[in-house]
């Protein structure tokens, strides 16, 4: 969370299920994969569930982008809330749709290194109770030159 309010994200109570709540831009996102641009929130019919906090804060536009893994699976959104209707071109769009998929890479190399540092522990846990086992000479020795 970065912004405005941290108050309307603790509030949304949004889903990816196919029900009203998870039919809005997040919703939408996660289930299909591809960015969705609510260009302004007061026409956008799938909005209608946050609509009222929304204004409140004067938000009336937001482009949701995929964070997607390496094998293309969606596995949350980036949300980018403007004050300003329709508030960023094609080119804009792009971009930001760059930045979504350079979060996402960030996101799942952070996830491998976490993976590669469990799994070497792992390893060495397991080859020091190997190491401890009860062993013939010349099982031993090999054990010793692991």
């Amino acid at each position: 969370y970065a912004g405005f309010d941290k108050e309307y994200i603790d509030q949304l109570d949004v889903t990816w299920a196919d029900k009203p709540r998870g039919r809005g831009p997040t919703g939408t996102v996660i289930r299909t994969g591809k960015p969705y641009v609510c260009r302004n929130m007061n026409l956008d019919p799938n909005f209608e569930p946050w609509r009222e906090q929304a204004v409140k804060r004067n938000y009336t536009a937001s482009p949701v982008l995929p964070l997607s893994s390496f094998e293309g699976e969606t596995f949350g959104a980036l949300n980018i809330y403007s004050q300003e209707p329709d508030p960023f071109t094609e080119e804009e769009n792009r971009l930001l749709t760059e930045l979504a998929n350079d979060f996402a890479y960030g996101i799942e190399m952070l996830g491998c290194v976490k993976k590669e540092n469990w799994q070497r522990v792992n390893w060495k846990n397991t080859l020091t109770k190997w190491k401890g086992l009860p062993m013939n000479e010349q099982d031993n020795s090999a054990r010793q030159n692991v």
